[in-house]
């Protein structure tokens, strides 16, 4: 802290990606995410369109859609 200020407590973004469809980025994105989290809080999110393969890999049900998070 400095001059009673509150303390600065940025995230960091990484993006995991890939330049064609099958080479595991699904895979590594969650590995890496599951990785993070035991030193904190993690958001793992998915931007693709179409299928939600990170829902599927992680036997989930997407409860809300890329639009609606943006919102």
């Amino acid at each position: 802290r400095q001059n009673g200020a509150a303390p600065d407590h940025r995230g960091r973004v990484v993006a995991v990606t890939a330049a064609q469809p099958g080479t595991g980025v699904t895979t590594v994105a969650a590995g890496l995410a599951f990785g993070l989290a035991g030193n904190g809080n993690v958001v793992l999110g998915e931007l693709g369109a179409g299928v939600p393969e990170l829902a599927l890999a992680l036997t989930l049900t997407p409860r809300h859609a890329l639009a609606e998070l943006i919102r």
